[in-house]
């Protein structure tokens, strides 16, 4: 196009109801290039720099379109003088529209006084030149406006409806985090408390069906599938990581493996009596529980209770009284629900026993550890990694709980309505109320799984132990005990070597263990191992509860009045605090007693991006509190004041001095002194008597 076929008049334009699709885009192209020549020439005519004729600089701000300055000015000039006395009013496009009345109102608008430039900046002819080219640009906008309209008339029928199918790739996977299990930040919550039961189940069965949507949803809903592998040590555990990891989609959203450590062992497998004792303890456990719940003898649910908690003992009574259980069940019984209890302990003992079996063959030269670091190898991403021994998912209590906040949903545990749910509770490897003499074979995966990963080259970013206080001995923290079938014997450099990308390790236990007192042998084994966890100087997260370690405090002779022996924290003795960690931003210690020198470089070791930091019952074994909670204060102090860290510290022990205030008081004047909240060191208070217990 030339700016001739472009600057035509109004009376030339084609009507915008006759235009067919090829037609429509070039005179939508014209109009456009037409309000551009206007624009320009309008805006020159602004800037007030050249004459009437269209002389204008060379240096002027709004560049002509086709020709030079002064020919695009003329050629517009010229337009302008001829096109509204020739305009002629379109029905169907401006009916109401008088665009000379539009040019003459401009002229008197910028005339009268007070407005914002005085008449005479300019000529009268650029007066009249502005309103006939804002009328001219108006009836090219309204004719634009009715071209558009034709368009879309024309593309109605072609044009599909958008869906959400339509959005970009990186909305969509916007869209879908927010149905993510586990929290954005890279932590794992082990337990899945993010959001509420009921939350995670519909959001899992929605990406379930987002799967079969297309291919796009699946690819996006896929990993979102199983963040964590919940794993035992069985069979169908070992059968359901090769089908996730043979699935691209779903393995490529693999968070952690969390391994429940719940074991069958052989002295119940193999003995009738010794597992009956251990169901009766548990269903009784279970219905005292509901007693606590339900509250109220007369309530239906716990009626039910009371009904199964009697049936149950009396089936068990005739197990006991009976030499087996074939026997049991051909003495005349006269309630059929007995019977049928009888039943569902006899065919629990068998479903236990036969895990007892899987369980050893599976732990039989290293045959679970081996097979299942194979496996994860394919995921190519560090994982994290959670061992715990009690296995949390206890069915009938949930069912006595019900939802949290809708009393309604508690109802009677389907064991004491239910003969069948008895025998799946009672077949399965729990760590509840097993007698002290009883060893936990599955405790060899403390160290053996580890070294499995870092032969099979899995590398492992968070490290966590839970619930060890079924720990019946420390030898399974030492890597010497796992002996592979193949290769060379274990030690401690390949435990060295499992940490080497490991970002956060977790020791915790809720209680003490039933271990006895630590031999010099034991006590090396715990702290090579602590030593050799804690060495990775790029260490984000460490979490260290040693309430298990804690050992019987043997009387003296002449104070054995028979009763209750204490327990005391367990004594470091070495030192396992060799690396610094510039990197820590969340530290929690507790439940255990260390020399002051060492207590003093771990808090050296400590960076500045610290957090969180948490240090309770800690006992200092000698020396005093004072130059560490000095340097707790310099590195903590001014995060603290920004609102960039949190400090607890609720009790201290050790030091002398803090009998006289208590452990509780002593971690209280700790933490405001860390915090800054107040300036002098209560060290000096403590030892002086200024501060007492209140």
């Amino acid at each position: 196009m030339d700016i001739n076929s472009i600057l035509t008049f109004r009376e030339s334009w084609p009507v915008s109801s006759s235009l067919e699709s090829d037609d429509l885009y070039k005179e939508l192209r014209r109009v456009d290039l037409f309000d551009q020549i206007l624009c320009a020439y309008h805006s020159r005519l602004e800037e007030g720099w050249g004459k009437w004729g269209g002389f204008f600089r060379d240096s002027t701000k709004h560049r002509p379109l086709f020709l030079s300055v002064e020919a695009e000015d003329a050629a517009v000039y010229a337009y302008l003088l001829q096109a509204l006395p020739m305009y002629t009013r379109r029905d169907e496009e401006d009916p109401e529209a008088d665009w000379n009345k539009f040019a003459k109102d401009f002229v008197a608008e910028v005339t009268e006084p007070g407005a914002m430039r005085h008449p005479t900046d300019y000529r009268p002819i650029e007066l009249i030149l502005m309103g006939r080219c804002l009328a001219v640009r108006g009836w090219c906008s309204r004719h634009e406006e009715f071209l558009r309209r034709r368009e879309n008339h024309l593309q109605r029928g072609k044009i599909r409806p958008l869906n959400i199918l339509d959005l970009p790739m990186d909305i969509l996977e916007d869209v879908f985090d927010n149905f993510q299990h586990q929290p954005k930040s890279g932590a794992v919550d082990w337990e899945q408390k993010q959001h509420k039961a009921r939350d995670r189940k519909v959001r899992l069965e929605t990406m379930r069906s987002a799967r079969l949507v297309c291919r796009a949803f699946s690819k996006l809903a896929s990993p979102l599938l199983c963040p964590i592998l919940h794993l035992r040590i069985d069979q169908q555990s070992i059968d359901r990581v090769q089908k996730i990891v043979s699935n691209p989609l779903i393995s490529a959203g693999v968070r952690g493996v969390r391994l429940a450590l719940s074991y069958c062992p052989s002295e119940i497998a193999l003995d009738e009596s010794r597992f009956l004792g251990i169901v009766r303890r548990e269903v009784g456990d279970l219905y005292d529980h509901c007693c606590h719940v339900f509250n109220n003898d007369d309530d239906h649910r716990m009626v039910a209770a009371r009904n199964g908690f009697e049936t149950i003992k009396e089936a068990m009574a005739m197990c006991r009284e009976t030499a087996t259980w074939k026997s049991a069940l051909t003495t005349g019984l006269r309630f059929r629900s007995v019977s049928r209890y009888v039943e569902a302990l006899r065919r629990g003992f068998q479903g236990y026993r036969d895990l007892h079996d899987e369980q050893a063959g599976l732990l039989r030269h290293g045959v679970f550890t081996s097979t299942l670091a194979s496996l994860l190898a394919s995921l190519q991403r560090p994982i994290a990694l959670n061992l715990f021994f009690d296995d949390a998912e206890i069915l009938p209590y949930a069912d006595a709980n019900g939802v949290q906040g809708a009393p309604e949903t508690k109802r009677t545990p389907t064991i004491f309505v239910n003969p069948d749910s008895l025998t799946e509770w009672i077949r399965k490897a729990h760590s509840r109320h097993f007698d002290g003499d009883i060893e936990f074979e599955s405790a060899r995966f403390l160290c053996e799984l580890p070294i499995a990963l870092q032969k099979e080259g899995v590398s492992v970013s968070r490290f966590s132990l839970n619930d060890m206080t079924h720990v019946r001995s420390v030898a399974p923290l030492d890597p010497r005990m796992y002996r592979p079938t193949f290769g060379p014997q274990t030690d401690w450099t390949n435990l060295s070597s499992f940490c080497e990308n490991l970002k956060s390790f977790e020791l915790l236990s809720w209680g003490a263990s039933s271990l006895t007192d630590l031999g010099e042998g034991d006590i090396h084994i715990v702290e090579s191992y602590l030593r050799t966890m804690l060495s990775n100087s790029s260490l984000v997260d460490v979490d260290i509860t040693l309430a298990f370690l804690k050992t019987y405090r043997p009387a003296p002779p002449d104070l054995e009045d028979g009763s209750t022996p204490q327990r005391e924290l367990y004594h470091i003795q070495s030192s396992i605090f060799t690396s610094p960690w510039p990197r820590i931003r969340k530290v929690w210690i507790e439940c255990f007693a260390i020399p002051e020198a060492e207590l003093r470089r771990f808090c050296q070791n400590l960076g500045d991006e610290v957090v969180h930091f948490f240090m309770g019952n800690v006992n200092i074994t000698d020396g005093s509190w004072g130059d560490i909670l000095d340097i707790l204060r310099g590195k903590l102090a001014a995060r603290v004041q920004m609102k960039r860290c949190t400090v607890r510290i609720p009790s201290l022990d050790g030091g002398g001095a803090v009998n006289l205030i208590g452990t509780q008081e002593m971690g209280r004047i700790a933490e405001m002194y860390v915090t800054g909240e107040v300036k002098e060191s209560p060290w000096d208070s403590v030892k002086a008597g200024l501060i007492f217990r209140q």
